[in-house]
């Protein structure tokens, strides 16, 4: 029996997870749950989904007007600053960073060993979670937005009340906003995985959001549907993956052990790779930096 929980002790350690005594915390009172967690505890989800329709009916008649003349009166330059903001909310961004990132973990794999390699793949699991996150809120987002069919702000007709279902024209594509909802789904799993970061992450993702209501292409109930979007998809995916526990996707100590992998990763394949070309003349090592030869001379 010793020899077994001395073994699984090592196991434990070995991918970065709390043994059974260190999994049982001193007992302690209970936070007492804030008022927002208070009313909404026990809901149904035929409760919060009429609760969220009846707030978004509110936030069209009372704020979408007002917010689109607000957008129209900014200043040049700041409209300027804005749409620059604007472009992060570009799935591009995420998803062309992520595939990089999973070739370059895909790359290095092999190599590692031991927590270094435990490491490397909790990395790949968040670039992936990232990915996933991004592409599936995207993808749902134009799904809605073409079924949908709401007028943008830009159009000459186009009111808060405007619609055409299944216009699949880009001019009646406005609720939910694409850029919003891949905004905060990118934040969300960056909140998720640097924790102590995530009020800044998560405000970051609602400031890109914004810019889209802000430089007068979407409506702000368009945002802020595109907002809920992408945090709930997100927040589904981790449940889905992690069930209830609590923990960063990527320790403090594991992100370390990643970071040194990568390093130590990349340091052996520029090796390999020089030595390659030293034994094929083509490379050779100058006081001015790394040349390459033409062996054809």
């Amino acid at each position: 029996m010793r020899g077994s929980t001395m073994k699984r002790g090592r196991l434990a350690l070995l991918i970065d997870l709390p043994t059974p005594s260190e999994d049982r915390p001193p007992k302690r009172n209970p936070p007492k749950p804030g008022p927002v967690a208070l009313l909404l505890h026990g809901q149904s989800r035929a409760s919060l989904a009429v609760a969220f329709l009846i707030g978004m009916f509110l936030v069209v008649l009372f704020l979408d007007p007002p917010v689109h003349q607000l957008a129209l009166s900014l200043d040049p330059d700041l409209r300027s600053v804005l749409r620059t903001l604007t472009r992060l909310g570009n799935s591009a961004w995420p998803l062309g960073f992520g595939l990089l990132a999973f070739a370059v973990l895909r790359l290095l794999l092999p190599q590692a060993r031991g927590r270094a390699k435990v490491a490397l793949r909790r990395a790949q699991a968040c670039v992936l979670l990232l990915m996933t996150a991004v592409a599936g809120s995207g993808l749902l987002a134009s799904l809605f937005k073409n079924m949908i069919g709401r007028a943008r702000p830009t159009m000459p007709e186009g009111g808060v009340f405007d619609f055409s279902v299944l216009a699949f024209q880009p001019g009646w594509a406005s609720f939910p906003s694409g850029h919003a909802t891949t905004a905060m789904a990118m934040m969300t799993v960056l909140a998720m995985i640097w924790p102590r970061h995530a009020l800044a992450l998560v405000f970051t993702g609602a400031l890109i959001a914004l810019t889209r209501g802000l430089i007068g292409v979407h409506w702000l109930s368009d945002v802020l549907a595109g907002m809920t979007l992408g945090a709930l998809v997100t927040l589904a995916l981790r449940q889905r993956i992690d069930g209830q526990r609590r923990r960063a996707l990527l320790s403090p100590a594991m992100a370390a052990l990643a970071a040194a992998a990568l390093r130590d990763g990349g340091q052996n394949i520029w090796h390999h790779g020089t030595d390659v070309a030293r034994s094929r003349g083509t490379f050779c090592l100058r006081d001015d930096g790394p040349q390459l030869l033409d062996k054809a001379k």
